[in-house]
């Protein structure tokens, strides 16, 4: 339970280090697999000890409840949105301790009742206490009819949403959507979060017992829930409610205290089905109800799989103790979601969380790492490049989250071949420590993580005419490789600092991942107008209602480096700003014909042969040449005939991570 001494550092929207919170401090998706122990360790690095908040359990790979703990009733008090019950006290079997940097769970002895269960898998969403985007009361009713009682919360904002759950009895789950249709002042509109009904309309009749909110009864510090029925406010009744911010130009999070991270709002379909919700942000967590038709909550979060169009997406029904189900209604956006395929004519309430990070990493270690077979790394992996060492017909692969977390959408670097869907080599990064190979042995993968400076995913409809894209670097971008996904197109890069790039920046430096070529200075993108925000696109880049994959690059001090050098023809040290050398390099000769070279210290940077692969080529590792040796500040290229990578005044374009 959280004390009163620990609700007035809530005060303000800092971290422990005195600066404004990022989105990754105040909310977590987290995946795991049940061991069926008396303890089982969460770690998601959110403060529940200190701060308070929710801990959203629910089971993925069958029937299970969803269950609901919170720091306000206390470990072990569980309520369950698909169901009307009072809150039930596992405590042994339930969340056990509201930890620092997460929680603890037990394993009840009944499945279906267990969160932690040996073998099953499971979903887990905290949200943290914090001013602009969540708070949790809990109140006594009073039985006193409207206005009601005054219920102090420290959101210190107007609430975007207001969920109300009675605890020491039956009653509903009641959702308060403040940016719902018809929430006007003397209108009672109330969700439940325990059935697919559409929304209740009351119109002020307290005998009703329906447990709405009145807005203009909402304010930054205070609700009143305003009726006396079964619900809200009973006399003696004890009550939980749990409140969320919405963001709009007022959020106090990321690295200067003035970005939003959560949306609540509605949206109505056109005669297609087709909605587009901009929320500003890429959504990692996405709630939504259709508020004036029937049919269940969905609820959606990139780490199980919330993808870019062309991919199925994985839904969990609050309202539903189902297991896991998939659909395509969504489609994630740099700046929100592309709604299609259901829901014309009605209108939709949800609720949005931003995709974390939102400031730039400290170390290299946070956001890439490398890894062989079942690879950790710290971090959820974004992309990863996977690398078979043999020669194979495929043997270099690209995954990211966005096209798919199941390894179901892979695409080779060596071919101009359309998107593989047929999932020959299953690769799971929907993890969030890591990635899991079932496939044999002898695989190395590079991991990546988005990050604002270091790294982005971007994935796009051509529009047939040369057209703006968002994206989410916050730097101008350095290096871009972009794929057509479902046609046979070679894989394009495009750098800031190659050869033939005009003035007026319509002709840029272009290179294909899948062939050793040179610099062909063509016009498939208008790189030299990329802005820390936007890239352009047009050419074979931008066929219309083809769907692409992009992935930007750009160097990020002491972290990763985009360069070039020109060869001397002996050694030389090239200096990225590094302080304990690369731990990752990729070279390219441009100006003649020349491999893609790759080199990692997980298979060997040192003072002697290093083994290296080719990314446009299928044949296996090479080990008996020492064309590249470790330094402090970056790498040394050394030029062999094997891979003639300093050829005196060639010129050769580099990407390397710390």
């Amino acid at each position: 339970m959280i004390g009163a001494s620990k609700k007035l550092l809530q005060g303000t929207a800092g971290n422990a280090g005195g600066g404004p919170l990022d989105v990754d401090d105040v909310f977590s998706t987290y995946l795991y697999e049940g061991d069926g122990a008396t303890t089982h360790t969460i770690t998601n690095g959110i403060d529940l000890d200190g701060e308070g908040g929710l801990v959203w359990v629910k089971r993925r790979d069958a029937s299970g409840d969803h269950n609901l703990t919170d720091t306000e009733r206390g470990t072990g008090n569980v309520l369950n949105t698909a169901g009307t019950g009072g809150s039930a006290n596992f405590l042994t079997y339930n969340v056990k301790a509201f930890n620092s940097n997460g929680f603890s769970v037990g394993s009840h002895p009944t499945q279906s009742a267990s969160i932690n269960y040996s073998g099953d898998d499971y979903a887990s969403w905290t949200f943290r206490k914090a001013p602009k985007f969540f708070d949790v009361v809990t109140y006594t009713g009073n039985g006193v009819g409207f206005p009601g009682p005054q219920i102090s919360h420290n959101l210190q904002a107007r609430p975007g949403w207001i969920v109300i759950k009675r605890t020491d009895s039956t009653g509903t789950w009641d959702v308060a959507a403040m940016h719902g249709p018809g929430h006007q002042f003397g209108d009672n509109i109330y969700y439940r979060f325990n059935t697919g009904t559409p929304f209740g309309f009351d119109n002020n009749n307290a005998s009703a017992g329906v447990a709405g909110l009145y807005p203009t009864y909402v304010s930054d510090t205070y609700f009143m829930p305003n009726l006396i029925g079964q619900n809200a406010n009973v006399s003696g009744a004890t009550y939980v409610a749990y409140l969320f911010a919405h963001n709009d130009g007022d959020g106090e999070f990321g690295p200067d205290g003035d970005q939003d991270i959560i949306k609540c709002g509605s949206f109505t379909p056109d005669g297609s089905e087709n909605a587009t919700i901009d929320l500003g942000f890429e959504p990692q967590w996405f709630l939504v109800k259709s508020a004036t038709g029937s049919g269940s909550w969905l609820l959606y979060d990139n780490m199980r799989g919330m993808t870019a169009s062309g991919s199925a997406d994985y839904y969990l029904l609050p309202n539903s103790s189902s297991a896991e189900g998939t659909g395509s209604y969504i489609a994630v956006t740099p700046t929100g979601i592309d709604w299609s395929g259901t829901g014309g004519g009605n209108t939709f309430i949800y609720m949005a969380i931003r995709r974390g990070p939102l400031a730039p990493p400290e170390s290299a270690t946070e956001v890439f790492a490398l890894g062989d077979q079942t690879a950790t790394s710290g971090f959820p992996v974004d992309s990863v490049l996977s690398t078979y060492f043999e020669t194979y017909a495929n043997n270099h692969m690209l995954y990211d989250r966005l096209r798919a977390t199941d390894g179901s959408r892979l695409l080779f670097t060596h071919s101009n071949a359309a998107e593989n869907t047929s999932n020959p080599f299953s690769l799971s990064i929907a993890s969030n420590t890591g990635v899991e190979r079932n496939w044999g042995s002898g695989w190395n993968h590079k991991m990546f993580r988005r990050a604002p400076g270091f790294f982005d995913v971007v994935a796009y409809t051509g529009a047939g005419s040369n057209q703006t894209l968002k994206h989410n670097l916050t730097v101008k971008p350095e290096l871009s490789i972009v794929k057509y996904r479902t046609g046979s197109y070679s894989i394009s890069t495009y750098t800031s600092w190659g050869t033939n790039t005009l003035t007026d920046g319509t002709n840029n430096p272009t290179l294909f991942l899948n062939t050793d070529r040179d610099n062909l200075g063509n016009t498939n993108a208008y790189w030299q107008e990329a802005t820390n925000t936007e890239i352009y696109v047009g050419g074979a880049n931008n066929e219309n209602s083809f769907t692409y994959i992009m992935y930007l690059f750009a160097t990020l001090a002491g972290i990763s480096k985009v360069g070039k050098y020109t060869g001397n023809g002996s050694s030389q040290t090239i200096n990225c700003g590094f302080t304990s050398g690369a731990r990752y390099v990729l070279i390219k000769r441009y100006d003649s014909a020349g491999d893609w070279y790759v080199w990692d210290t997980l298979r060997g940077i040192v003072a002697g042969n290093d083994p290296y692969m080719r990314l446009n080529i299928t044949t296996g590792e090479v080990t008996s040449n020492d064309s590249i040796d470790p330094a402090s500040s970056g790498f040394i290229v050394n030029q062999v005939s094997a891979t003639n990578i300093n050829v005196s005044g060639a010129k050769y374009a580099y990407y390397s991570v710390a």
